[in-house]
Parts: C-alpha cells; sequence; structure tokens
C-alpha cells in the first residue's frame, strides 16, 4: 500500500554484529553488512516527532520514512545489535526511532533516521 504514495527507493545497509573491532595486531576490521532496496514514503521530520526523542538528538538533522519493510534500530540493553543506516542526498543516516503501526488498512511502519556525526 505505500505505493499509492509518492515513493522513493533506499538502499539501507544492515549490519550483523558489531561494526568492527581491531584485531590482535591492532588493525581495524570492519564488521559484517548487507544490503536491501526499500520502497518508502520519505519525509521531513516533524516537531512533534523531533520532541519525541532524547533532547540531545533534537537538533539532528532527520528524516521519517514510510515503509512495509521492518527496520532494525538499536536494542538498548543488547550487545551486537546495530542500527540500520542509509544515505539520504549523500549523507549517511541512522535509523534512531521505528514504530508499526497496525490499524488493517494500510499496516507500515513509520521510522526515523538522523544523520550520523
Amino acid at each position: 500500500m505505500i505505493t499509492s504514495f509518492r515513493t522513493t527507493i533506499l538502499t539501507i545497509t544492515r549490519f550483523s554484529g558489531a561494526l568492527g573491532s581491531y584485531n590482535s595486531s591492532g588493525v581495524w576490521s570492519g564488521g559484517l553488512s548487507s544490503s536491501f532496496d526499500i520502497k518508502c514514503s520519505l519525509q521531513p521530520t516533524s516537531q512533534n516527532d523531533l520532541m519525541a526523542l532524547p533532547e540531545a538528538r533534537r537538533s539532528r538533522k532527520s528524516y521519517t520514512v514510510f515503509t512495509e519493510t521492518a527496520l532494525q534500530t538499536v536494542k538498548e540493553g543488547t550487545s551486537g545489535i546495530n542500527p540500520d543506516q542509509t544515505t539520504i542526498d549523500g549523507e549517511l543516516y541512522e535509523l534512531v526511532n521505528i514504530e508499526p503501526w497496525r490499524n488493517n488498512v494500510l499496516n507500515h511502519y513509520k521510522a526515523i533516521f538522523q544523520k550520523v556525526n
């Protein structure tokens, strides 16, 4: 149903495990990742949605994405779960919040991506 709206294709990068680590020689080795495309509606994040985020995140450049695809954000209290990332207008963004909307008319996810500093 998201295709009923103007859609954008975003390439999502998902990390499995850590983003990387240093080996015994002190050399950085990037973690494993995979990429996939999603169809979505990409919108500026509203002031109301920004105010619901932690205070330290309210001033970051943000976009709200509406999609039928389940995305992955950081899970507090767990290790090795890193947020999905995407590039918007040449800048790197990470997923900071996702909410499932299950109304049985247009089931979708509302996700907020913020620019990585």
